[in-house]
């Protein structure tokens, strides 16, 4: 099981919640309500806070920024100031600030963050800062890691090392990072010993080892092992020996043998087995169980034999996943593919953009070019889509001036058409043909003809590089840009790659839809704020693109 394993776990088991509730009698589901919307809320509020913590100057703002794969956070050997920085999914690039003494947050671009949380931007935390919460498009955070970054202890100054003694409580585990130059401070000695008393997970992680010796590695490993026996009695356990700047620069280069060198990738599976194998599968295995005492209760009510069914399965899952941590970080994103977040159809996108500046220039010609309004009576008008379009773009007296005309010449068509001497069914039909269609409208041909451009576009890039970033193509689009590509392995690498991203907006409308039905729509990111409206153009394009046709 990875990290996708678990978060489709997590949904399933909300789906089965919804089920069961919505067969309930009206009286019992009022009765339960409580009880229901709070597993609602823990699955919604699910996280796991990692608390990086470490003397000063130790690497640790430098190693998140390695683990994440971006370089954001401020880094230097000046001491920060007493503020806590979070780092959470985002679907764009910010920083939220909460304040002392204030309910109203902050936005603040990324590049201002150091002017708030280091001694030279804001001395002796001047601005009150509580927390800066980091908001990044990082896939590690989107599973569900919650970094924090702690001030340094043994820190100049004083509220630093108190403002990281006060959030130990708040962590599910820590990453000690240290480092060879002086391994295990006193001050880092006396926080293995307190985190130890709470029985929380402690990771060690030795930072800068491309600065010693192979010898004086393995002497320092050694004596980190030997501390870890004496404080918390643990001297098997791993310690992790890194270079958070080999590890960043290997990332930046794509390099995979140096990234191995940099011993950043085996820090990364060790935390996400322990996520999923230590906590997240006795969270899922303890919400199963209370599950099925909701269904004990409720026998009578329902067919509980349907529910423990499901439920079964779920369990199942959850106890027996083979972990397969190797590619739990990248949680099945195509190789060399950052994920899209684009919210709609590059296709539509290119024709909506094509109608709008056609019809921004036709309306204009229709009140100067007595010859385009002419066309557009022998047309009988425009559809009644890119009717509707045309007139939201004008004014009611520009309306009257263009369309008056085509008004007039559908009377001179119904006197006409009365007064011929027809059969009772040819009467329709001779209206009928004077409908304006797909191929008479001049707008849909504009938009004919700008679909074709962008599919070409679109299948010529994935043609040339099966690599190549595109966004979510609509279900009416994909079979126009699939059968523009005459290469199997191509179509194939292409399915995969959209099938990837139609899972990824299925999963923030059901992120979307745990978190509204656990009143905690205040989680929800970005992308699932706005998941219903993306899966929806999914399926049927972009709304103002309605063709009268199926394209193709």
């Amino acid at each position: 099981m990875d990290l996708a394993d678990y978060d489709r776990q997590k949904l399933a088991l909300a789906d089965l919640l919804r089920d069961m509730v919505s067969v309930l009698p009206p009286d019992i589901k009022k009765a339960m309500d409580g009880t229901f919307r709070d597993l609602f809320a823990r699955l919604a509020e699910d996280r796991f806070n990692l608390g990086v913590v470490g003397r000063f100057s130790r690497g640790k703002s430098s190693l998140m920024n390695a683990i994440l794969g971006m370089d954001r956070l401020p880094t230097g050997i000046v001491p920060l100031t007493s503020v806590v920085t979070a780092v959470a999914y985002g679907s764009q690039e910010k920083v939220h600030l909460t304040f002392e003494g204030w309910s109203l947050g902050q936005d603040i671009p990324i590049a201002e963050l150091p002017s708030y949380i280091t001694q030279q931007g804001n001395p002796g935390n001047i601005r009150r800062v509580k927390v800066a919460e980091v908001r990044l498009p990082s896939e590690i955070l989107r599973r569900g890691f919650y970094f924090v970054d702690t001030p340094g202890l043994g820190s100049p100054i004083p509220e630093s090392t108190r403002t990281t003694e006060d959030y130990l409580p708040e962590a599910d585990a820590f990453l000690l990072v240290t480092g060879y130059e002086s391994p295990l401070s006193g001050e880092e000695m006396a926080l293995l010993r307190e985190a130890g008393l709470s029985a929380r997970r402690i990771f060690v992680a030795v930072n800068k080892h491309d600065t010693v010796r192979p010898e004086e590695r393995r002497q320092a490993l050694a004596y980190v092992r030997e501390q870890l026996e004496f404080v918390v009695g643990d001297g098997g356990r791993k310690v992790f020996s890194v270079s958070a700047r080999d590890a960043m620069e290997a990332k930046r280069a794509e390099d995979p043998e140096r990234l191995k060198e940099s011993g950043i990738g085996d820090l990364e599976e060790e935390l996400v087995r322990f996520l999923i194998d230590e906590k997240r599968t006795q969270f899922l295995l303890r919400l199963c169980d209370r599950v099925e005492a909701i269904i004990g209760r409720l026998a009578g009510e329902a067919d509980a034999s349907m529910w423990l069914g499901r439920l079964d399965a779920l369990r199942l899952d959850a106890a027996g996943g083979h972990p397969d941590h190797t590619r739990a970080i990248a949680a099945a994103v195509p190789a060399g593919r950052l994920p899209d977040r684009s919210p709609e159809c590059e296709i539509c996108r290119a024709v909506d953009k094509a109608c709008f500046e056609f019809l921004r220039q036709y309306q204009h010609q229709l009140l100067i070019a007595k010859d385009v309004r002419k066309s557009l009576v022998d047309r009988n008008g425009l559809c009644p889509l890119h009717t509707w379009q045309y007139a939201a773009l004008s004014t009611p007296r520009d309306n009257c001036v263009a369309y008056a005309p085509v008004v007039e010449g559908w009377a001179e068509h119904l006197r006409r058409i009365g007064g011929e001497a027809r059969l009772a069914g040819e009467w329709a039909a001779a209206l009928d043909g004077l409908l304006p269609t797909h191929e008479s409208c001049v707008i849909c041909q504009i938009c004919d003809e700008a679909e074709a451009r962008a599919v070409a576009d679109v299948a010529g890039r994935w043609a040339a590089d099966p690599q190549a970033e595109l966004s979510a193509i609509c279900v009416r689009h994909l079979p126009c840009v699939v059968a523009a590509i005459d290469d199997a392995e191509r179509v194939r690498a292409l399915l995969a790659s959209q099938a990837y991203l139609f899972d990824r907006v299925a999963e923030d409308m059901k992120r979307y839809a745990l978190k509204f039905d656990a009143v905690r729509r205040y989680l929800a990111n970005e992308e699932e704020d706005r998941a219903a409206a993306r899966g929806l153009r999914l399926m049927a394009g972009l709304i103002n693109l309605g063709f009268a046709k199926r394209p193709g």
